[in-house]
């Protein structure tokens, strides 16, 4: 969504932007942006708690984030991030995250649209979608002006119109977008407006039910290669130009995310099992696995009774968990996955029936599986330091008040997991509410983000809103 120039052009004047802007926010911090912590000792198997104890060290040697390639990413271009407020406006931020402006598209459109999204951001424009009615959807194209740092309102575009259910715009081009809606992947002609129905497959259509998704929640794409969920629960590869779906595995229920490393895919799935389809009482077994792409080879890291196993343990054995929740029959489902330095670290998110939801972490081997365990430190942390906070939920067969007992395991970045922790009751603006804190996975030490800094920037320009509560 860049071009290099621009940004070997601009690097110097966004660092000195932001730098000036954490000025403007305390005059007492110098150096970094990141505040950094270190844990102190960590609890016995008998599950007795000590207080976590935070050492402050030298910025500078702190920092892992690498935030120069904030234009590339999905919501930023070389100047701003736009970001919508899930109802009528559009949000335009600074590249470290401070709101400049917004734009009311109550006004701009009409109060008949609802649930507007930005879907894409480049220098040249911002995709985003809304709602007509409560009944459907459209994509809409706004040029940005330079000149002016900002929207172009007047210059807007309908792109697509009468989507009953839109899912995600997959990517764009210089010439058209590609999305998925329906339960059809279209392309849409920037220039003429046509629309074609991509047919997956050769001799016959395979339907698409799920666009898998990355570790940050964006359409999952490499080498222009997409990956989705077809008939019968089963992943597919396919190639943006010639739209050949080539099958990969059984995909499991919950997870819709995809890890990788090299050739290999790290991704939940299920055992293929023929009868499961015809017998009602056929129990599904599954678990998390590794795809060569080259080779074929398949490795189970481990299964989904493995899964739950552990996390009916810890109920049981860390008193952290059993002092916060009633933790009876909590049941674990796999998140968003990462790979580093050949382990991989899931997240795994825990709750029981509608009373609690909760997020813990686990770790194996990348390659086979083994030391399989649990992730003591980072999860102690995100439980020691969460708020809880109660969300009403409105169902077709009725309504609950779900309680969201800790943050979430949000990013992960250059080695580090970035966890959101959000406090409902924070005064202030928007952004009061929600803060985040870097995890080293090598160091094992705990850094606080300073709000309006290049690193905060970089989480809002992956995607994330501070209207958000949780995002998963």
């Amino acid at each position: 969504m860049k071009r290099l120039v621009v940004l070997i052009a601009l690097c110097g004047i966004i660092i000195s932007a932001c730098a000036a802007d954490e000025d403007m926010e305390s005059s007492n911090t110098t150096g970094s942006s990141i505040e950094s912590n270190t844990t102190g000792s960590i609890a016995a198997a008998s599950g007795s708690m000590p207080s976590v104890t935070e050492t402050v060290v030298k910025s500078d040697k702190s920092k892992k984030i690498q935030t120069n390639n904030i234009s590339t990413l999905r919501y930023a271009n070389d100047k701003n991030i736009y970001l919508g407020n899930g109802d009528q406006k559009i949000y335009q931020y600074d590249l470290c995250g401070r709101r400049q402006k917004y734009y009311d598209m109550c006004k701009e459109l009409g109060k008949k649209y609802h649930w507007l999204e930005v879907l894409w951001v480049d220098n040249d424009d911002v995709f985003f979608s809304c709602n007509v009615d409560f009944y459907s959807f459209e994509i809409w194209r706004v040029p940005l002006n330079r000149k002016k740092n900002g929207l172009e309102m007047r210059k807007k575009e309908k792109i697509v119109e009468k989507i009953e259910e839109l899912d995600c715009l997959v990517t764009k081009t210089n010439e058209e977008i590609i999305y998925y809606a329906d339960g059809e992947l279209s392309k849409v002609s920037l220039k003429t407006k046509q629309k074609q129905v991509l047919k997956t497959g050769t001799d016959y259509h395979i339907p698409v039910y799920e666009i898998m998704k990355d570790r940050h929640g964006i359409p999952f794409i490499k080498d222009n290669k997409i990956y989705y969920e077809g008939d019968r629960d089963r992943l597919y590869q396919m190639d943006l130009n010639d739209w050949k779906p080539f099958y990969i595995g059984e995909k499991g229920g919950f997870m819709g995310f995809i890890e990788t490393e090299g050739d290999n895919l790290y991704f939940e799935a299920q055992d293929e099992d023929p009868n499961r389809f015809h017998l009602l009482d056929v129990e599904v077994k599954g678990g998390f696995e590794r795809h060569n792409l080259q080779s074929g080879e398949k490795v189970r890291l481990f299964s989904w009774e493995k899964l739950q196993e552990e996390v009916e343990n810890l109920g049981t054995v860390w008193r952290l968990f059993t002092h916060k929740v009633n933790w009876k029959k909590g049941w674990g489902e796999i998140g968003p996955a990462y790979y580093h330095e050949n382990r991989m670290y899931v997240a795994v998110e825990v709750s029981q029936e509608d009373d609690w939801e909760a997020w813990i972490m686990f770790s194996c081997r990348a390659s086979d599986g083994s030391d399989f365990r649990f992730e003591q430190e980072v999860t102690e942390y995100l439980w020691k330091n969460s708020i809880p906070y109660k969300t009403y939920i409105e169902t077709g067969e009725g309504a609950y008040n779900l309680e969201s007992v800790t943050g979430e395991f949000l990013y992960y970045l250059d080695g580090c997991i970035v966890m959101h922790f959000y406090d409902k009751k924070a005064k202030g603006d928007e952004d009061t509410h929600h803060r985040f804190v870097v995890y080293d996975i090598n160091t094992g030490t705990f850094q606080k983000i300073k709000k309006y800094s290049k690193e905060y920037g970089y989480f809002k320009a992956l995607g994330f809103g501070e209207t958000s509560e949780v995002l998963w």
